[in-house]
């Protein structure tokens, strides 16, 4: 089910209102502030629109700097980012995670659909904490996609800037992967989304403390995530953008995942060994911003019936072979994958080169929920894969005490 303004001059529809639960009217309070008439749009004008509408562009002939100060500096859905005084920057850069690169994030950026940010919640009691950093991080229209068998139980974000709630319910299978991709197929037109899990990784005993440092990352002050939905509009080359703690190798990290990456990549039509050479890299966790465009094949391509049912498995299964795969097929279709800081402090002008390079640079930063290889193990897994195999074979308890035992040990991305 959907619910999206029909006149989003500025995004402010929350859930239904009033006992009766009737859908509250919504006026284009940029026009109406204004004293502007609202353009004509039929009798039911003032209604929400019906399951399954989409937000249009703001149809109000309004100058960006009235529209700023009628509406003191609120986000408007369909108005021009190009902002360059400070007293019209609606979201004025503070400090932050990623401090300094969000000072010119509407210099160049260009008119923006509303981010679409999928959120799969199967753990109901993880939402109330990621809700509430969507709400206090994004502020700039957004409107969520929401998959998994409790998406239509919860309360959508309580944010001014919520353009649409849609869910799509999903069978418990294929984690947060195959619901993601059939999301991709139901979401409608945006161009830059984002990808959200309420993480838990149960069979981890620091699960939730890892998710709460990835969501930290891809959410951060509202001036980065708006300077980084501004570098997504002003670089066509940013297919990608991930935690940067969640970089990681893939051959230090393949687990029992070659057959199920096999599978995926030949049922895409794409040879694996040349995604992993290629891009050597994925994102830990599938957590990133990302372009439509990137994902084309994924939303194409039938995959269902790769994914087995859920069985609590740790590794090998099809959701895990695209976690690994993300970045490589963004890439196969022409786009780079970088982390956030990487995207916020380049520009367009910065080439391919350097970028590809900086971000190899970054991979496998060590933290307390991915650790790195030593220098040993590194060579020991790229020359002997099978090793890896036999870790990922010991029972968890053991393989907690190795990983935790050692100083720089490790071999899977603990999905």
């Amino acid at each position: 089910m959907v619910f999206s303004c029909l006149e989003p001059g500025l995004c402010d529809l929350r859930r239904p209102r009033g006992r009766s639960g009737t859908p509250r009217r919504n006026r284009c309070r940029a026009s109406r502030s204004l004293g502007l008439p609202a353009p004509a749009r039929g009798p039911d004008a003032e209604l929400c629109p019906q399951p399954g509408d989409l937000p249009a562009p703001c149809p109000c002939p309004l100058a960006l700097e009235d529209a700023h100060a009628a509406l003191r500096s609120r986000a408007v859905c369909g108005l021009r980012a190009s902002i360059t005084s400070p007293r019209a920057n609606p979201f004025p850069p503070r400090a932050g995670r990623y401090e300094g690169f969000a000072d010119n994030a509407f210099e160049t950026a260009p008119a923006m659909k509303p981010v679409a940010v999928f959120v799969h919640i199967h753990y109901v009691e993880a939402w109330p904490a990621l809700r509430e950093r969507i709400e206090r991080s994004i502020q700039l229209p957004f409107r969520i996609v929401a998959t998994g068998a409790a998406a239509g139980t919860v309360a959508p974000p309580d944010s001014p800037h919520l353009c649409g709630w849609q869910t799509v319910e999903t069978a418990n299978r294929g984690r947060d992967v195959l619901p993601f991709i059939e999301a991709l197929r139901q979401a409608g037109d945006f161009d830059i989304g984002l990808k959200l899990h309420g993480k838990r990784s149960v069979h981890r005993l620091d699960g939730e403390a890892w998710a709460e440092m990835l969501t930290g990352e891809l959410l951060p002050s509202p001036a980065e995530v708006a300077a980084l939905v501004a570098r997504f509009e002003g670089d066509e080359r940013i297919g990608l953008a991930g935690a940067p703690t969640s970089f990681c190798t893939t051959a230090f990290h393949i687990g029992h995942n070659e057959a199920a990456i096999e599978t995926v990549a030949r049922r895409l039509d794409r040879d694996p060994a040349d995604l992993m050479a290629r891009t050597p890299f994925f994102c830990a966790g599938t957590m990133f911003w990302f372009r439509r465009t990137a994902f084309a094949s994924l939303a194409s391509t039938d995959l269902a019936d790769l994914f087995e049912p859920e069985a609590g498995q740790t590794d090998g299964t099809a959701a895990h072979a695209l976690e690994r795969l993300f970045p490589a097929l963004c890439e196969d279709a022409g786009y780079l994958a970088l982390p956030i800081d990487l995207a916020l402090s380049s520009d367009p002008s910065t080439s391919d080169s350097d970028l590809a390079r900086a971000t190899r640079e970054q991979l496998d930063t060590d933290n307390a929920f991915v650790r790195r290889p030593g220098m040993l193990a590194a060579i020991v897994l790229s020359r002997l894969p099978h090793l890896a195999r036999v870790y990922q074979a010991l029972p968890q308890p053991v393989r907690r005490v190795i990983r935790w035992g050692t100083a720089r040990g490790g071999t899977g991305s603990g999905r």
